[in-house]
């Protein structure tokens, strides 16, 4: 559809900030977890009443070879036979300030969805339908995503203000996961400070990509994701990295105590599908980071001391290396309220808290350190984050090494690993630490080597 957009607030100069970029994703799916894909407690063949999708659509690149575009798209759907809505950004490089959202419309029926998008591009109406499906893994199972084609009525579309035009193609392809933590390939990591003015980073796309990373109010979405109102706006670049707000135009801090959803599309060079990943970040104020204490880090920001031993822990080095003060080191904290899934005796819901504490070496990221809790019961509306844990994952690595990669799940899935305690973690909400006591985390590569992790931590 163009090249879709806020266009006067989209960052062509993108900043080159190096954040570190925590392929916590990556180790996840290594041990088997993973926030949007659920722990496996139960199966998922419906997605939960209206439940919040995000995804992208991608233009026909064949019909549309002058500027094909992908941008992101979202559907709260029903786990019913029902109506439901959602929006879609236009994010095109358009001939005019300003921002164009779409809406969408459709209905359930069975496991089908279909309907209508509808929208006006520089003044230039545009629209047609759509239709998904679940997809299924090769076991035939259900994946938990949805897939399928959408279509311009007016078929492949010239739109033109003055000298400057642009076009929309006649089809193309659309895919939406449930909101939360999802990536595309597995390996793009996206990484959001829980600040008002954060620098978000992100790894794993194709050198020369352009990303493109749109932020939308989640209490907004939560009260109806079709409100073009939720869309607050969007920047691009080709570096790894975004400064907000400095970076998205006239752009203003975001509010503290106010949760986010951050979602990054990618296109490589050639125009193709090159990544997609979105957060939902709380932004906190400055002044609610804790204090500096003793043996703190020298910005405050992190508390505690950790140390690595194991016969990998000489990769690590820097700021986690045996018997140093954790200095220099950010965090981040991201929790998933609960949703439910399934039915009958496979009903489920799970909630999610993930924190994750990295360092710089000068302005290049280095060494992460994270862990995923899940709170799961068959009972609604479930546990909030970081009650009634019942399963966990710790990882520990480099950014920049991709065979220094740490890691070890805990759960009711895992005969030798079942609780938080076998695992050697004790979280306290109140506190806001993390305790590790005697950590192994087997390496994720085929080295065979392994580290272990002592020390408590603050988030």
């Amino acid at each position: 559809m163009g090249q879709l957009g806020v266009r006067d607030a989209v960052a062509r100069r993108g900043r080159r900030r190096s954040m570190w970029a925590m392929s916590l994703a990556a180790v996840l799916a290594a041990c088997g977890g993973g926030g949007s894909e659920g722990d496996g407690d139960a199966a998922a063949d419906a997605p939960p009443a209206g439940a919040l999708y995000v995804g992208y659509y991608v233009e026909d690149a064949a019909n549309n070879p002058e500027d094909p575009t992908i941008g992101a798209v979202m559907m709260r759907l029903p786990s019913s036979d029902g109506a439901f809505a959602g929006q879609m950004p236009f994010s095109y490089a358009g001939c005019a300030a300003g921002s164009d959202v779409g809406a969408l419309r459709g209905t359930r029926s069975g496991s089908q969805f279909s309907g209508s998008w509808s929208g006006t591009m520089d003044g230039a109406a545009v629209g047609g339908g759509f239709a998904l499906a679940p997809d299924a893994a090769a076991d035939g199972s259900d994946r938990g995503s949805y897939s399928g084609q959408w279509r311009n009525a007016a078929g492949k579309q010239r739109i033109a203000v003055g000298a400057c035009s642009y076009h929309v193609a006649s089809s193309g392809a659309v895919t939406l996961y449930p909101a939360g933590s999802a990536s595309v390939p597995a390996g793009v990591a996206l990484t959001v400070p829980g600040s008002t003015t954060p620098t978000i980073g992100w790894s794993g796309l194709p050198s020369g990509a352009r990303a493109t990373l749109r932020l939308f109010d989640q209490a907004c979405l939560a009260a109806d994701a079709s409100n073009a109102a939720c869309f607050l706006g969007e920047a691009s670049t080709t570096t790894t990295s975004l400064a907000y707000p400095a970076g998205f135009g006239s752009a203003t801090a975001l509010t503290a105590g106010r949760s986010y959803l951050w979602v990054l599309t990618a296109q490589a060079a050639s125009g193709a599908f090159a990544g997609f990943a979105t957060q939902t970040v709380q932004a906190v104020a400055a002044d609610q980071a804790p204090a500096p204490g003793p043996g703190d880090g020298s910005d405050g920001a992190v508390r505690g001391r950790l140390t690595i031993s194991g016969s990998g822990a000489a990769v690590l080095g820097g700021a986690f290396s045996a018997g140093a003060d954790v200095r220099g080191v950010s965090v981040t904290v991201v929790s998933s309220e609960p949703t439910c899934s399934g039915s009958g005796a496979l009903r489920s819901c799970a909630s999610y808290l993930d924190i994750s504490w990295g360092e710089y070496e000068g302005v290049l990221p280095r060494e992460f350190v994270g862990v995923q809790f899940t709170s799961s019961t068959q009972t609604e509306p479930g546990n909030p984050p970081g009650v009634g844990i019942t399963s966990g994952i710790a990882v520990a690595g480099r950014v920049d090494n991709g065979n220094a990669r740490y890691g070890q799940g805990c759960g009711p899935l895992n005969g030798t690993c079942t609780t938080l305690a076998d695992l050697g973690i004790t979280l306290d909400t109140v506190a806001r630490t993390v305790t590790f006591t005697n950590v192994t985390l087997p390496s994720q590569g085929s080295d065979g080597a392994s580290i272990v992790l002592n020390g408590t931590l603050s988030y």
